[in-house]
């Protein structure tokens, strides 16, 4: 059975409006912190004039910090799978049990990471050599370089969001089975074999959730800075937050298809409510 994409947005959504400050504040921690510092640096680093060469020191530096932002993101997201996790065996959410859940597995998130990124520059250079592979013989035939640049990009275009898709869940993993780095990405594969298309709807929603962010923005910028400042880092803390709950939702949506956790908590809730008996009620996926 595919989880429904619906579902998860309705959970995330649910999810932020029974405990916002705690997945507000770790999305603040996680995404707007390093956003709001990082990002103007990054923009200060670039030539401003077309043309104008890139001191590759800077260029290192610059992937760096990207590098750097994903990492965050990836411990965010095991943050935020701990808070999920624990509203769904029926406690309250605390944010500081969940990031020393987080912080203790750091060393498996930062593995998992450098793997997913190996894997990410092999899946490059498969990329290329099959553009070249394609390329060379097309060229050779005298197909114009406007079409074999669209194929070109099309192969990149279903190349890349597939992995992503596929090592969508590896930080959920660690955080909340404490398997090993390996195994974690090992889980994401499984967990995503046969829904690969909900995987990918689920990085889709990204961007769609952006319309009304850059929409909201642009009202907010043509307030005063004073004023617009606190509200645009709140919006965009709202907006990490309901990202990073997607993907939490996301990995126990994908659970509960495939091995049935959602009645393997109300299991365990049954057992530590006893005298609720069958008013349990049964954990969104």
């Amino acid at each position: 059975m595919t989880p429904s994409l619906s579902r998860v947005i309705d959970d995330a959504l649910s999810t932020l409006r029974a405990h916002p400050w705690v997945v507000l504040a770790a999305a603040f921690v996680f995404v707007q912190v390093p956003s709001t510092i990082g990002s103007p640096w990054l923009q200060q680093q670039l030539p401003t004039e077309p043309g104008a060469p890139v001191d590759p020191r800077v260029l290192l530096l610059y992937v760096g910090v990207l590098v750097m932002f994903g990492f965050l993101w990836c411990l965010g997201q095991a943050t935020v799978a701990n808070l999920v996790d624990t509203t769904l065996a029926g406690r309250r959410p605390v944010l500081g049990s969940a990031l020393r859940t987080t912080l203790g597995r750091v060393g498996s998130q930062g593995l998992a990471f450098g793997l997913a990124g190996i894997a990410s520059l092999g899946i490059c250079a498969v990329v290329t050599l099959a553009s070249l592979a394609v390329a060379v013989p097309l060229g050779a035939l005298g197909v114009p370089s406007s079409v074999l640049g669209v194929a070109i990009g099309l192969l990149a275009v279903l190349a890349f969001p597939a992995f992503f898709a596929v090592m969508l869940v590896f930080p959920a993993a660690i955080a909340t089975e404490g398997v090993s780095a390996p195994t974690s990405l090992r889980r994401s594969w499984e967990l995503t074999r046969g829904a690969r298309g909900f995987a990918l709807a689920v990085l889709a929603a990204y961007p769609l959730l952006l319309v009304p962010l850059v929409a909201a923005s642009s009202m907010i910028g043509i307030l005063p800075g004073w004023l617009s400042t606190p509200l645009l880092a709140a919006l965009g803390t709202a907006f990490g937050a309901l990202c990073l709950l997607l993907q939490a939702h996301a990995y126990f949506a994908l659970r509960s298809a495939k091995e049935g956790y959602d009645l393997e908590v109300l299991a365990r809730r049954a057992e530590e409510q006893p005298e609720a008996g069958s008013g349990v009620d049964l954990p969104a996926p």
